[in-house]
């Protein structure tokens, strides 16, 4: 259960703080520069998917844009670590 615990923090952490960046270089550098590509790499789930889900809702990634993003990183990087919990505790047996 602990470990359940630390994955869902770990992932919100290193979610916030992929997003984050990426939100603010794409606003001062404008999102086709180097380190907005730089940072769209661990950002590709929750970018891809943001971007698909708030425009299919009206058309313009407005308000609901940042927070899909944010999610769907969470989620993606969540599933990440308990798959390599669930790794390690199999082969450390």
């Amino acid at each position: 259960m602990v470990e359940g615990i630390n994955a869902f923090w770990i992932a919100l952490l290193i979610a916030v703080a992929l997003t984050g960046p990426m939100a603010v270089a794409g606003s001062m550098d404008g999102w086709h520069s180097t380190p907005c590509f730089w940072l769209a790499v661990p950002n590709l789930p929750g970018l891809a998917l943001s971007s698909w889900i708030s425009t299919e809702k009206d058309g313009d990634p407005g308000v609901w844009f940042y927070p899909i993003w944010l999610l769907v990183n969470w989620a993606s990087y969540f599933l990440l670590i308990k798959g390599v919990i669930l790794l390690k505790n199999k082969f450390s047996k």
